[in-house]
């Protein structure tokens, strides 16, 4: 497990793997791309996928692996094209490194790639093709549709999926222990089910703990950090939209948003989720499935919120009236 001396390290970074071993999931890709280092066959890749699911992790392991935890930093080149995202990337900083003398392979990590320009895409594919024999390249993006094609066809593709939540789990509760946090089993659940991002589920818990006078942390203190409705919460609406009067529900409704207790977006898609599991009639669904998409339409076009969760209760109200007509 990672060495923890250095507490003022995020903990994005002082958990982040060092080898094969600390990676979470993708055993499949480990077990490749240890064959090809074995074999002296590394060649081009392209790691896509959403955000938090290992992709930096893994080849910065790699990195490691074929040239040692002390050196790897001498070999590599590490850019973040969101941030250099320009043909003189490519063209300067990319081909310097090229260029350099070295005893071994070289190896360009891109970042965010998705982002490059065309014509820097352009020129990074020549110099894939020209620096075959001394470099080897490994794109990360999110969004492969953004990669052209020259490029993906010089490159093998791997695709990372959202980590496996047992897996996350584990690696939680490791962390936990040697952070000493008081958490309870229903909370770290929590946590992993309302966010993906492993990254961002470390941010989460360092906030929570760092922020956290209370001996214990519970789920409570998860869904009101992140700020997502509680299933509680969820419950409470969802009686109130179908057995109050439309005043009561409008005032109940109003009141719980004005005091912060959830994003009507993350609402929205909680009530879409207890609509599709509840006993009532297709034509029903189908009218509340409607009338939800339209609201979270309107407020990602910016439409004031609190007029949208008037027209939420007056379309349960009409919703109910169906059912009893």
């Amino acid at each position: 497990m990672t060495n923890i001396k250095n507490d003022k390290l995020p903990w994005i970074e002082k958990y982040r793997p060092k080898n094969f071993t600390d990676v979470i999931d993708h055993k499949e890709k480990i077990n490749t791309l240890t064959n090809l280092i074995k074999n002296n066959e590394l060649c081009n890749l392209i790691f896509y996928g959403p955000s938090g699911t290992g992709k930096t992790s893994l080849i910065l392991a790699i990195a490691r692996e074929i040239y040692g935890n002390t050196e790897y930093k001498n070999y590599i080149l590490e850019i973040n094209a969101s941030d250099d995202r320009g043909i003189e990337t490519v063209r300067i900083t990319i081909n310097n490194f090229v260029k350099s003398k070295c005893d071994k392979v070289k190896l360009v990590i891109l970042d965010e790639c998705d982002s490059m320009t065309y014509d820097s895409q352009r020129a990074l594919t020549l110099m894939i093709e020209k620096s075959a024999k001394t470099t080897r390249f490994c794109l990360i993006c999110n969004n492969i549709n953004k990669i052209v094609g020259p490029i993906q066809s010089r490159c093998v593709k791997m695709r990372f999926s959202n980590l496996n939540p047992a897996e996350i789990k584990k690696k939680i509760i490791q962390i936990v222990s040697l952070e000493n946090i008081n958490i309870t089993d229903e909370a770290i659940d929590v946590l992993i089910s309302l966010e993906k991002d492993f990254r961002q589920i470390l941010n989460i818990l360092q906030g929570i703990y760092n922020g956290n006078n209370k001996y214990q942390i519970t789920s409570d203190d998860i869904y009101s950090y992140i700020g997502k409705p509680s299933t509680e919460c969820i419950n409470k609406v969802y009686k109130t939209l179908f057995t109050d009067t439309f005043d009561n529900g409008c005032k109940i409704l109003l009141d719980m948003y004005r005091s912060n207790e959830w994003n009507v977006e993350d609402l929205i898609g909680y009530l879409l989720i207890k609509i599709l599991n509840v006993n009532i009639n297709v034509k029903q669904k189908t009218f509340l499935i409607e009338k939800l998409a339209e609201i979270e339409f309107r407020i990602k076009m910016g439409r004031e919120t609190e007029t949208q969760l008037i027209y939420l209760v007056s379309c349960f109200q009409l919703a109910r009236q169906n059912m009893n007509s």
